[in-house]
């Protein structure tokens, strides 16, 4: 198969499998990890206004909170609301634990009614976000070589904006040569 150009769009680690040895191809060194807990309301908090709440307290398990049958009412469970809330860290808590702790955070934010939100599943993300490290460079190279490129959050900042915002760059790179 011949290509002009060759994108490796993937996770740091794969990458680092993938690429050729060199300074521009080095993994994320290490991981934050992620639970996501879903739960049903009867009617959406957020108002439909779209937003991702963030919680700064830093002994609090919710990172944050967010609705996203308010934009795309089909998602969630027939006349209801789906909630959205991240923990991040290693919390040590079972599931049932983590879900009666989280409704309790939520019921101070929300309202009374957070505490009887229907828990409807969580998931535990071990390899969410690689970690930024301080001094890190806001940005590797995403040419690797010629006709060989890369993109994803590992290549600039840990989030699904820096994944996109590397992804539009090497797109926009290579429209360029060609």
């Amino acid at each position: 198969m011949k290509a002009s150009a060759v994108v490796v769009a993937t996770d740091g680690e794969a990458a680092a499998r993938l690429l050729p040895p060199s300074q521009h191809s080095a993994p994320a060194v290490a991981w934050r990890r992620t639970t996501c807990t879903y739960f049903a309301a009867d009617h959406s908090p957020g108002r439909g206004d779209g937003l991702l709440r963030l919680n700064a307290a830093s002994n609090s398990l919710a990172h944050n909170v967010s609705f996203p049958s308010d934009i795309a009412p089909e998602i969630a469970p027939h006349g209801r609301t789906l909630v959205s809330v991240s923990t991040h860290g290693e919390h040590g808590l079972d599931e049932n634990t983590l879900t009666e702790r989280l409704r309790q955070e939520l019921a101070a934010w929300f309202g009374p009614d957070a505490a009887q939100w229907q828990h409807l599943r969580t998931y535990q993300i071990p390899y969410a976000l690689p970690v930024y490290a301080a001094g890190q460079a806001p940005q590797q190279e995403l040419r690797v070589a010629e006709g060989l490129y890369r993109c994803g959050d590992y290549a600039a900042y840990p989030s699904q904006n820096a994944a996109l915002a590397t992804g539009r760059q090497v797109a926009e790179m290579i429209l360029a040569v060609q």
